[in-house]
């Protein structure tokens, strides 16, 4: 698969609709596991925000209490790697919304242990201090 035929791959998974428990918006995130260069399709996990067991959902903004789609995404990677059940491998993260600052941190300090290598996302975010983390902490940082 060349990369031209990789985002386009990115670009119809996000644009899928998702189903979530935010009564705000839906965002989704996609990871995407590949070795050696070579991009997998086989790896494609999809997460949509949405509240957590014992959280609650508000419209008012600032309010909210579901868990963003990128933090769900990172959550299950680690869990499955803590657990045995998935070896670290390198990772691209696919959003339909550019991650927030809090996210952005999250990314980069789960880097490391989980191999994210790359974010791409397919619309910006109210404000891109999120964007600026992440390239400011060296991640390649692309729209789709």
């Amino acid at each position: 698969m060349t990369s031209t035929e990789y985002l386009e791959t990115l670009r119809q998974e996000l644009s899928h609709p998702a189903t979530s428990g935010c009564r705000r918006k839906t965002t989704a995130a996609i990871s995407i596991s590949w070795r050696g260069g070579r991009y997998s399709e086989v790896g494609v996990e999809r997460f949509v925000n949405g509240p957590l067991e014992g959280a609650w959902c508000d419209d008012a903004v600032g309010a909210c209490g579901c868990a963003h789609a990128e933090q769900r995404l990172i959550a299950a990677h680690l869990a499955n790697v803590v657990a045995g059940h998935a070896r670290p491998e390198a990772l691209d993260i696919a959003c339909t919304l550019a991650p927030c600052v809090s996210c952005a941190n999250l990314i980069l300090l789960m880097r490391e242990p989980l191999i994210i290598t790359r974010v791409f996302y397919l619309r910006s975010y109210h404000d891109n201090r999120g964007i600026a983390l992440l390239r400011r902490g060296g991640m390649h940082v692309e729209a789709i």
